[in-house]
């Protein structure tokens, strides 16, 4: 199924307002398996609507218009999708009844237009605000000569709950009944958004049930599996069948699940599972490597924290800005991981090893080198080059992210791969 969403509104065009109504309805349907290829803003102007109406029926099974349902002149969303239908507007009682109380108990005289709040499209069903004042409509053509219609109000305060306790009830029947749909959230790092997506071409170009999508973060993608069936046996096995196809191509990079989870809480669990501790020392990085641990709950539990003064016993440290080459640096890190695992105690201990300079221009694109070290008791240590070739605080995450999933290809004995 083909959802096309339209906000309207001059002031979106204008960039007075930022529409976030749009991405939040797009998350909400993907979540069910409904798939969307266009958005647009359109302006108060009741002939360009009435274009963009035309336009998304020969493109979309659902429309789904955001804004203009008000009272004032430029509010014309339901008066031109019923005249695009074919359809009056019906006025809902209990909707009309709450605008008149709400004038005569706030003594605030009622003009006549503030009525049309209470309209919806006539053959369809009136979807209750209980925040504001102007109803939804939700209408399906029995002829099926047009695609189904959800208008909502423009306030993200009234759509997003309109949306979670009347549209989605609405949907479940109409699109959905007798069935269970269940998404699945997986997370990679290590390969780009359009990378993964051209690996998975084939999968994505066939799908069916479950539905794959593709979404780009700040350091990583995620996938987002969405599958439905009768029963939640059938999904979780539609669900486990997808994520095995795709983990067949792009598992190497696979390290966890759900919408929020991290890769430092990845790390975390992980050592946490193992009864591993670990230490880090940082150069050239503001300390977010432990910005980024200490963020995790409960992260002392496994992280070793290094008291005030603790690098001075480390012989190598006082080195540190005396190296020139890369390979002294090369030297210098692993030699600092090594001293400072021992005297901290921890299983393992990380240094990242940034410049260790004044940066002219933090957001000016450049190339960086990172040494990023890797000691653990009982191993080698092991010590990866990398450069970073983006602005300074992007280079500076970036090398923080790539030590992560060092310590985690480490401890569960990966083999190290190049990010694409």
């Amino acid at each position: 199924m083909i959802a096309e969403i339209i906000s309207v509104g001059t002031e979106l065009l204008l960039g007075q307002i930022v529409d976030t109504n749009r991405a939040f309805i797009a998350k909400k349907i993907t979540e069910k398996g409904i798939e969307t290829y266009h958005q647009s803003i359109v302006g108060d102007n009741f002939e360009r609507l009435e274009e963009a109406l035309t336009l998304a029926d020969t493109r979309a099974d659902l429309i789904i218009l955001i804004g203009g349902l008000g009272p004032t002149k430029d509010d014309m969303t339901k008066q031109a999708t019923a005249k695009h239908l074919g359809v009056g507007l019906a006025t809902d009682d209990e909707a009309l009844d709450k605008v008149v109380k709400w004038h005569k108990n706030s003594g605030v005289p009622m003009a006549e237009n503030n009525k049309l709040q209470a309209q919806y499209l006539e053959g369809g069903h009136p979807v209750k605000n209980d925040v504001g004042f102007a109803v939804g409509s939700f209408y399906q053509d029995e002829e099926k000569n047009h695609a189904d219609y959800l208008l909502l109000p423009g306030p993200p305060w009234e759509l997003e709950p309109m949306f979670e306790k009347y549209v989605e009830p609405f949907f479940n029947k109409a699109y959905f009944e007798n069935q269970i749909i269940t998404s699945r959230v997986l997370r990679y790092y290590g390969i780009g958004e359009s990378r993964l997506s051209t690996i998975l071409d084939d999968l994505i170009e066939n799908q069916t049930n479950p539905t794959i999508a593709t979404y780009a973060k700040k350091q990583e993608p995620t996938i987002r599996l969405t599958a439905n069936g009768e029963d939640q046996a059938e999904v979780d096995s539609l669900l486990d069948e997808g994520e095995k196809k795709i983990n067949a191509l792009v598992g190497d990079y696979f390290y966890g699940y759900g919408d929020d989870y991290s890769l430092e809480e990845a790390v975390y669990d992980l050592l946490k599972d193992r009864e591993l501790t670990l230490s880090s020392v940082e150069l050239g990085t503001n300390e977010l490597f432990k910005k980024k641990i200490s963020k995790v709950d409960r992260f002392n539990e496994v992280y070793l924290e290094l008291f005030e003064g603790f690098m001075a016993d480390v012989a190598v440290y006082e080195s540190v800005d005396k190296v020139k080459s890369e390979e002294e640096k090369r030297e210098v890190a692993k030699t600092l991981a090594d001293q400072t695992r021992q005297l901290s105690g921890a299983d393992i201990c990380v240094f990242v090893f940034g410049s260790d300079g004044e940066v002219e221009d933090i957001h000016k694109y450049q190339e960086e080198s990172f040494q990023l070290a890797f000691s653990r008791k009982g191993q080698e240590t092991i010590v990866y080059s990398r450069v970073y070739a983006k602005d300074h605080l992007d280079n500076q995450e970036r090398a923080v992210y790539d030590m992560f999933d060092i310590i985690r290809r480490q401890v569960l004995g990966l083999k190290e791969l190049d990010r694409k």
